[in-house]
């Protein structure tokens, strides 16, 4: 059985954990529908997330499609938790970016799609939600191809967009228009299709199209992009068929590799032990096996640290309706093979970001530390405990955290207590409510600060329009200036047009 590991990312509410569930329910791997709203989804299983209806960690749910295996790692759409994606990137073979066809594409999915086309990941596009009111097609697909890639290559369309009878239909390859649009977008990185498409000789055939989508997209060069609503189920049915063809799966081990792996997250099981989730890159894993973990230390050597593998529990896809095929989870001594995904007892030492294994099975001198690839944090906040004397708990509880989410950074501020790094405000409601439920300490944060990294040394603009002077009744524009101020003055807001010459909502919204 093959592996095929990839991410479900996008934009806050734009429907990734809903189209989770909505992949694990066609697959039959849950018998029923979750809602983010009722907090009874798959992937949401924190008292927070589920009180939020918002994913906070990176959850991982497998199913399964003839003889593939497909983990579909869930990952949090807020940009407070950005990090969490951050270190989901390090172990995906492909991802699907959702976006919402009413909200289009929003500032974090431009975030997003430029650091996947960076990393040359393997992308599907999934636009999400045909069925609500204010759905568009035509225009959203010109702003994907402007804003996110040219090489957006749309493989179904819409019927009847924003209204409940939306329906997706696959664009059939088969059809000469259809092949021969692909083509041009194709050509720009196929010398073949160019040379085929300028001399103007016969046109190039539906397979041999489709043999050049599916090079290119698993190159990350063209990204297949599928309209759809996870509500209804709409389009989702393509979207399977594209995730199986069109990206690649882990490549097969080969006996007799020593083990290398990536530990993406860690989580406290029963008794506050610490649970890491791994995915492998080669060899195998034992219960009982010992192991080094590998990071990289303070001047930018390596840093060993040793664990031993207590138990592991192997995710596999268990259908739930009868007729769906399918193997339970390992049984706890089950060996992890390369594309494997596992939860890991006993690496008490784990951090996420550890590399398993020894350095020298890389092929280097020293373990391959993923490159941060989203800006760091830029606010810092000291928490205190709210009763006297649990001083040194909040701080262990703290340097706790920072094993799942090494980003925020937990230090001591002499005299005033621990301070953290982080993204938003979200987080540190969210960090605020962790410490709470899980290590039993209260903790009460100071106002945020921001950690001047950088600031503006000359004046920009930047000027943007939504709508369609022609084509809709509604057309708006908003217009940006940055200028730098005297150094310690701090960001202020000023408005560049009178006030009431838009309703004081949009003012505010505006600014916010």
């Amino acid at each position: 059985m093959t592996t095929l590991n990839i991410g479900i990312l996008a934009h806050v509410d734009a429907g990734k954990t809903s189209l989770t569930e909505r992949l694990l329910f066609d697959a039959g791997s849950i018998d029923r529908l979750g809602s983010v709203d009722a907090g009874d989804t798959q992937t949401d299983t924190g008292a927070i997330e589920r009180q939020r209806g918002i994913t906070v960690r990176t959850a991982v749910a497998p199913f399964l499609v003839g003889d593939r295996q497909v983990n579909v790692i869930d990952t949090p759409g807020h940009p407070d938790f950005i990090a969490e994606v951050e270190r989901a990137l390090a172990v995906l073979d492909g991802a699907v970016l959702v976006l919402s066809a009413v909200e289009g594409v929003q500032p974090q999915t431009r975030v997003l799609m430029r650091t996947l086309r960076a990393l040359r990941l393997p992308t599907l596009v999934f636009v999400n939600k045909i069925d609500r009111t204010g759905a568009r097609e035509g225009q959203l697909l010109a702003d994907i191809r402007r804003k996110l890639s040219p090489r957006v290559v749309a493989l179904s369309e819409v019927r009847d967009a924003g209204s409940r009878r939306a329906r997706a239909e696959p664009r059939a390859l088969e059809s000469a228009a259809v092949a021969a649009e692909l083509a041009e977008v194709l050509a720009e990185h196929d010398e073949g299709l160019l040379a085929r498409l300028v001399d103007g000789g016969e046109p190039p055939s539906p397979d041999e199209v489709r043999a050049a989508l599916v090079a290119q997209t698993a190159a990350g060069l063209a990204h297949p992009l599928y309209f759809g609503s996870a509500l209804t189920g709409q389009g989702v049915a393509a979207l399977v068929e594209g995730i199986v063809e069109l990206l690649p799966t882990a490549p097969e081990p080969r006996a007799g590799e020593a083990v290398r792996g990536t530990v993406f997250a860690v989580e406290r099981g029963a008794g506050g032990a610490k649970v890491c989730y791994v995915r492998m890159r080669a060899g195998s894993l034992r219960r009982g096996q010992r192991v080094s973990l590998h990071r990289a230390g303070p001047g930018g050597g390596a840093v060993e640290r040793p664990g031993r593998v207590t138990a592991l529990e192997v995710v596999r896809a268990a259908p739930t309706r009868p007729g769906a095929a399918g193997r339970g989870r390992g049984d706890g001594a089950y060996a992890m093979d390369g594309g494997d995904i596992a939860r890991v007892w006993g690496l008490a030492e784990a951090r996420v970001g550890d590399q398993l294994g020894h350095p020298a099975a890389t092929g280097a001198g020293t373990p391959p530390v993923t490159a941060f690839r989203f800006p760091p944090p830029t606010l810092e906040a000291v928490a205190v405990p709210r009763e006297p004397g649990q001083g040194p708990r909040l701080h262990a509880a703290l340097t706790a955290l920072a094993d799942q989410d090494p980003l925020i950074g937990a230090r001591t501020v002499p005299g005033q207590g621990t301070a953290v790094l982080l993204y938003g405000e979200v987080q540190k409601e969210v960090i605020a409510a962790t410490l709470s439920r899980d290590f039993g300490v209260e903790a009460k944060f100071e106002p945020s600060r921001v950690r001047y990294l950088e600031r503006p040394v000359g004046r920009a603009e930047a000027y943007e329009g939504m709508g369609d002077r022609e084509e809709t009744l509604f057309w708006a524009s908003v217009g940006l200036r940055v200028e730098p101020e005297e150094p310690g003055s701090g960001v202020s807001y000023r408005l560049g047009v009178e006030l009431g010459s838009l309703p004081l909502a949009f003012h505010r919204a505006v600014e916010s």
